[in-house]
């Protein structure tokens, strides 16, 4: 059985220090999959203040896919290779802090999607975003696919959080946390499975 580990959070959570980090920890005893949007925006426009619901289904169905086709190309890599853990860089379920996000889950994975994301994830660990421990600390710069205002970003951390609302092994690391101790407590959480 492949053990699967979502580390989500806010824009600007520290969530892409935290998994460099943990691949020098944990080597080739994880497979890490890779985020959908970050690998989607690459190709596709970042999203504007004055998009339609037809452009945002449009993309939150690309990512979902992506991310679906993601975790399976992993979870075959681990299998072949002999590896248990796999973690991800955010889950299907993020997609629903989006506009159109729900709509667009629901229909990838129907309509029985709190039990379906119980069951899929093994652990979510959500990394609270500096736009809410330490606004004056949030930033763009360092991502240039970050695109959300500080505004956003403190709704997108609340909405992501009710996204995973319900998961039995839902964690929360708040954001006064330092990224080493971040990493600690994610270590500690991974090695508690």
């Amino acid at each position: 059985m492949i053990t699967t580990i979502v580390l989500t959070g806010g824009p600007c959570a520290g969530k892409t220090s935290v998994l460099k980090a943990l691949r020098n920890h944990l080597g080739r005893e994880a497979i890490f999959v890779e985020e959908a949007a970050t690998s989607i925006f690459k190709k596709h426009p970042l999203p504007t203040d004055d998009w339609t619901d037809g452009q945002w289904f449009e993309l939150q169905q690309k990512i979902a896919i992506h991310q679906i086709s993601c975790e399976a190309r992993a979870s075959w890599k681990a299998q072949r290779i002999g590896c248990r853990l796999r973690i991800c860089d955010r889950g299907l379920f993020d997609g629903c802090a989006y506009p159109m996000g729900q709509q667009a889950v629901r229909e990838q994975v129907g309509t029985h999607t709190t039990r379906f994301g119980h069951s899929r994830y093994h652990l979510v660990i959500h990394l609270e975003s500096q736009a809410i421990a330490f606004p004056e600390r949030f930033s763009r710069a360092g991502n240039r696919l970050r695109y959300e205002k500080l505004e956003q970003a403190q709704r997108l951390d609340h909405q992501t959080r009710l996204a995973w609302e319900g998961h039995p092994n839902w964690k929360f690391l708040p954001g006064t946390l330092s990224i080493s101790e971040l990493v600690h407590e994610t270590l500690a959480l991974i090695r508690t499975l």
